[in-house]
């Protein structure tokens, strides 16, 4: 920062002395008199300790952990990376004295890394047999059989556990020509009430393939295994609906119109009416194809597709529906852990785990994946071409810009087998937890 304020009397004299600040090769603060404007302006240029950070603002952290916010559109990052700073992320969104960073790294990666079905119905000397599914459909291609629990095995919740767990680990199902490759354990787990119950953990194969099996009850008889991952979120992240602004609830509720006008093609199937739960392209919003909306919004596409917005909170369901509501759900969700078969311990919802874990180079921040209101809030005024002021921080910081172009997983349940997401195509949708979406990670900063 300057050590002094440049005093201009309007903003006709600071625009005039433009060139002269930019020759000084540094920052610069200036003040116009009349309407008691700040301007920050040069090279680098670092906004004050305890100052909000704006939109576009890049967050840089010293060898001490020490953070700086920088306007996006001064940083020169060769000199801050000489001087020891590394670039952490980009102010994406704010809102009043709160401000959200966008990490610099993203994830491709499926929500969960294992499939969790609750066992019950269990008991002593009844033969337990177990389903292998098809690669390619719900038939079932192979069974396992061979494991009759005895009355020290269901003597307790922690005995049964333990007893399947042995058994599955030492008779994986064989890999054939039909049946897909999956890997079986079992753990004693909160069921989301408070109390200890049996799971039987599935795993996919090592390869990026979609199996039926992770969906589908790995248990034929014997006992039964009903799939409950959701349950072992105790915060309860669910919702079915997401709530338009023109009050409709729709998952095809939008997020970012730069990306619906780039793909141009009617979303789900719209209806010339003031409650259709539909979205017509800019191409098909005519006079002719629907007079009624064309009249009620003047023809302005904009207007129209600003009622097809997210609204917030959201009237049903329980979906985080403010800033940083999602955290503490993350920092539960992050925490759920298992015994992979392959010997080492993996957290079950892991696209959440690695949003909280992502390294911010000792600036001692609390990540998360952000929840559907964080999300729009971050990626919805960011444009398809990259010319917004937030993706232009994140280039200037030699970061890449965010694609728009791809799935962002939300930490928020659509049903037993889905997470709610968004869609690239600039509306929310869901997807099978086996899908490869990106995970992002976002910071909740007040001051």
């Amino acid at each position: 920062m300057a050590g002094f304020i440049n005093k201009y009397n309007n903003n006709a004299a600071y625009s005039a002395e433009a060139s002269d600040r930019a020759a000084l090769g540094k920052s610069t603060v200036s003040l116009e008199d009349d309407t008691r404007v700040v301007h920050y302006d040069g090279v680098n240029v670092e906004k004050p300790t305890g100052v909000v950070p704006d939109v576009a603002d890049a967050l840089w952290v010293d060898s001490n952990g020490g953070k700086h916010f920088f306007k996006g559109d001064t940083v020169d990052h060769a000199a801050l990376t000489a001087k020891g700073q590394v670039f952490v992320g980009v102010v994406a969104a704010r809102k009043g004295r709160k401000a959200l960073v966008l990490h610099k790294a993203e994830t491709d990666t499926k929500f969960i890394n294992a499939w969790a079905f609750k066992v019950t119905g269990y008991s002593a000397g009844v033969a337990i047999e177990f389903k292998q599914y098809n690669k390619s459909n719900d038939s079932v291609a192979a069974t396992l059989t061979g494991f009759t629990p005895t009355a020290t095995d269901v003597a307790s919740v922690s005995a049964f556990a333990s007893a399947l767990d042995t058994f599955l680990r030492a008779n994986q199902p064989a890999e054939t020509s039909t049946a897909a490759p999956t890997n079986w354990s079992a753990a004693v787990m909160d069921d989301g009430t408070g109390t200890d119950a049996v799971f039987m953990l599935v795993e996919g194969s090592l390869s990026d393939g979609i199996y039926w099996s992770q969906r589908q009850s790995p248990i034929a008889s014997g006992a039964t295994a009903a799939l409950r991952v959701w349950k072992l979120v105790t915060l309860k992240p669910d919702i079915y609906s997401a709530e338009r602004v023109d009050g409709v609830l729709d998952q095809s509720a939008l997020w970012n119109k730069s990306r619906v006008k780039q793909y141009n093609t009617n979303i789900g199937s719209p209806s010339d009416s003031l409650s259709s739960d539909g979205t017509y392209s800019q191409t098909n919003f005519t006079q002719a194809n629907c007079p009624i909306l064309y009249a009620y919004y003047n023809g302005d596409y904009d207007a129209y597709l600003d009622d097809h917005m997210i609204k917030f909170p959201c009237s049903k369901g329980v979906l985080p529906a403010y800033f940083g509501k999602s955290k503490s759900m993350c920092r539960k969700m992050a925490s759920i852990m298992f015994s992979s078969v392959d010997g080492t311990t993996k957290p079950i919802f892991k696209a959440v785990a690695l949003s909280t874990g992502v390294p911010d180079n000792g600036a001692g921040l609390e990540w998360y994946m952000p929840g559907l209101e964080d999300c729009k809030a971050v990626f919805e005024n960011m444009l398809v071409d990259g010319s917004d002021s937030v993706n232009k921080a994140f280039v200037q910081s030699n970061s890449s810009a965010r694609s728009l172009s791809v799935r962002r997983w939300v930490p928020a349940r659509y049903n037993y087998c889905h997470a709610w997401l968004l869609y690239y195509y600039g509306y929310t949708d869901n997807g099978y937890f086996h899908s490869d979406c990106r995970a992002c990670a976002v910071a909740l900063l007040e001051f």
